[in-house]
């Protein structure tokens, strides 16, 4: 039974980092989009250096909030994946604590 409770435990802790951590995600997802001010610095770029380097800094500014988005969008869908498997396995864990408590 003592084995049960370590493994309820691990599980209950892994729960609690996985939930502050889609939380954060879910932060960080609201605020990437302020990235895109990046896009002022385009008109000063293109007057300084050219059509050529505004050209860059455009895409490489779009490309960073998007690819910030992405990276964020994906962890969270991981780690909800995680979660729902973890919530099943505790479920088991409590079956089979439950079959073990009848059985004596």
């Amino acid at each position: 039974m003592d084995n049960l409770e370590q493994r309820r435990t691990r599980m209950a802790d892994r729960e609690r980092w996985l939930l502050g951590n889609i939380a954060e995600l879910r932060h960080s997802m609201t605020r990437t989009p302020y990235l895109s001010l990046g896009l002022l610095a385009v008109p000063l770029v293109g007057w300084r250096w050219g059509f050529a380097a505004a050209g860059l800094v455009t895409f490489s500014v779009i490309t960073a909030v998007c690819v910030a988005l992405y990276v964020a969008w994906a962890h969270v869908q991981e780690y909800e994946g995680e979660l729902t498997a973890l919530h099943h396995k505790l479920k088991n864990l409590d079956d089979t604590a439950r079959t073990v408590a009848t059985a004596d």
